[in-house]
């Protein structure tokens, strides 16, 4: 039986052989040669079969023993594959980093899915884990308590298995008006720089024989950093072993705090470190003033000014008092304002208060983001750290549960031109 080293150093030596495949299977590509391309695919498929076989040899290891915890972050691939929520296999589109590996992304109807799921995880429940981590009551959670046990670092301190992280990002995606939206592009380290397009190649029409003006696209770099977005809280143990559904509302709260923070952060953030760049502070995206709204037409110039520069917008995203005053639009007669037509054809008008209504010098002031939420691309780490612990002075000394739960992301426009921000709404 192969020790967990010789496990792990076989997947290693496995995935450079995957690496050099799909580089090799790119160059046919690009130079059209069919029959190498074929051959290459076949030998792709059977080395993604034996990483398989020997990961699943290192999850039974992991299984098995207790002392092999490291194997959660021994650099093993955290999401294998993609799938949507049908279960085809397919991206919106592939993205090149700097050194010309292709990088999947997700769309938002789709989910991170991970190879080797365990059947018995399926119905792992997170609530009954934070439940025995805090109260010692393990009844009818005997899959929780194996992991919690196996991924226990010190303290109370749990790591989630991939398999299971993928559902606390689903979680935090599903109460995200951002990650509900945007494209998502997992993160296989820390940094992920990628080429963002700045200009567009230009066409004209020619005579017979005439010399081509060529024209060239202009792309700069940009550089994903993971950035850590944080929550946490206290409850007595009292209270969680008293408190129906408790357990199950402590993670609903991280969650949501989660994914309220990222909103902010994607839309607001000042790139000042550790927050992310948003989107209203990005120096390419235009801004127009709304000022005081008496109609739709603020909103009808934005999606015009996308739809020049060929983009398509799919969202229009603001603070819930500006949805409040567009209901209220009437006309002379008190009758309701119907929305123009441009308007009405943007599919999604979602609302967050994580967008200010007290901005300006008067703090009576919001903003409206108006784009095709396609073209935001977040990259999101996968480490998901949730930590309960009875042990820390404060929880020890007032017979207390300390819960943290984080997740680690950052964002960036594809395109600066998919977005208007629609400013100074009063």
């Amino acid at each position: 039986m192969p020790t967990l080293n010789e496990l792990k150093k076989t997947a290693k030596e496995l995935r450079k052989t995957l690496d050099k495949k799909t580089n090799e299977f790119n160059t046919f590509k690009e130079g059209n040669k069919i029959n190498e391309m074929r051959k290459v695919t076949e030998e792709v498929k059977e080395t993604r079969e034996k990483l398989d076989e020997v990961t699943n040899q290192i999850v039974e290891f992991r299984s098995n023993s207790t002392g092999a915890r490291d194997i959660i972050t021994g650099g093993l691939p955290t999401f294998e594959n993609t799938e949507n929520r049908n279960g085809a296999d397919e991206m919106t589109k592939i993205i090149e980093d700097n050194k010309g590996v292709q990088h999947r992304v997700l769309a938002p109807n789709q989910e991170y899915r991970v190879n080797n799921r365990d059947e018995e995880l399926e119905t792992f429940s997170f609530a009954k884990m934070i439940r025995g981590l805090s109260t010692g009551n393990w009844n009818g959670a005997v899959t929780e308590q194996r992991v919690a046990a196996s991924n226990n670092i010190s303290n109370g301190q749990v790591m989630i298995p991939a398999v299971l992280s993928e559902k606390i990002i689903q979680t935090v995606r599903a109460k995200s008006v951002v990650l509900q939206l945007a494209s998502m592009i997992p993160m296989e380290s820390r940094t992920l720089t990628i080429a963002k397009q700045v200009s567009d190649f230009t066409s004209h029409a020619k005579k017979e024989l005439d010399e081509i003006v060529k024209s060239n696209a202009t792309f700069e770099p940009v550089n994903l950093e993971a950035k850590t977005i944080v929550a946490a809280g206290t409850a007595s143990v009292e209270l969680l072993e008293d408190a129906a559904g408790l357990d199950q509302q402590v993670i609903e709260s991280l969650s949501a705090s989660l994914a309220l923070e990222l909103d902010r952060q994607v839309l607001l953030g000042n790139g000042v470190d550790p927050n992310l760049l948003g989107l209203y502070n990005i120096e390419g995206i235009e801004k127009i003033q709304g000022g005081e709204l008496a109609n739709y037409a603020t909103f009808s110039q934005a999606i015009t000014k996308i739809q020049g520069k060929n983009h398509e917008p799919n969202a229009i995203v603001f603070n819930p008092s500006i949805a409040g005053k567009l209901d209220m639009f009437v006309d002379t007669l008190g009758q309701p304002i119907q929305p123009l037509p441009s308007y009405n054809k943007v599919p999604n008008k979602m609302t967050t208060t994580q967008i200010p209504n007290n901005l300006g010098e008067t703090t009576d002031e919001s903003f409206a983001l108006v784009g095709d939420m396609t073209q935001l691309l977040v990259g999101m780490r996968t480490e998901i750290v949730i930590e309960v612990t009875r042990t820390t002075d404060n929880a020890f000394n007032h017979l207390a549960v300390d819960f943290r739960g984080y997740l680690r992301a950052d964002a960036t426009p594809i395109h600066d031109e998919a977005f208007v921000i629609v400013d100074g709404i009063k």
